[in-house]
């Protein structure tokens, strides 16, 4: 991990933080974490985020959370679907609170709740997401949205966000 550079601030110090390693729940492989001596980020090595990348998961409707496979959009009529919502209603006072207006990028975007809370707030949010599943069920509800490299979006935003994402 020694020519590896952290994902928050760029710095190259990264340090293996001993006796700790996380376990993937897709490929059963455990991963050692390593933190930035610079920002304080603790993440795993880059080997588990090439394999997590590969990781057919995204794809598999099956794992998909609220996904219609039949009509191949979200379901957001379900009363699961609008409980797990209740967890993004902070998002929108925080908007409010800080007087965000414009374009937003939610990276990591998964069946879009905080596209939801945000647009109602006023901003433009546009989706990224690993899944092209997600990425065409969103097109197909009129949501502009992403998959690929970050780096091919070319757009400048106001708000970017990575809920649940950097975990």
């Amino acid at each position: 991990m020694t020519k590896s550079k952290c994902l928050i601030c760029g710095g190259s110090n990264l340090k293996k933080v001993n006796c700790m390693k996380i376990i993937s729940k897709y490929t059963g492989r455990a991963y050692s974490l390593y933190k930035c001596k610079t920002c304080g980020l603790i993440r795993p090595d880059d080997s588990s985020i090439r394999d997590l990348l590969s990781v057919e998961i995204y794809e598999n409707p099956k794992n998909i959370l609220f996904y219609d496979e039949k009509k191949g959009i979200i379901a957001e009529n379900t009363e699961k679907y609008k409980s797990y919502f209740r967890h993004f209603t902070m998002y929108s006072d925080l908007v409010k609170k800080y007087h965000i207006k414009g374009k937003g990028l939610d990276i990591g975007c998964g069946a879009r709740h905080l596209i939801k809370i945000l647009s109602k707030e006023g901003i433009k949010m546009e989706g990224h997401d690993i899944s092209t599943t997600l990425v065409s069920a969103f097109k197909k509800q009129g949501i502009e949205a992403y998959s690929g490299k970050l780096s091919k979006i070319k757009t400048k935003y106001d708000l970017v966000t990575f809920n649940q994402v950097l975990e």
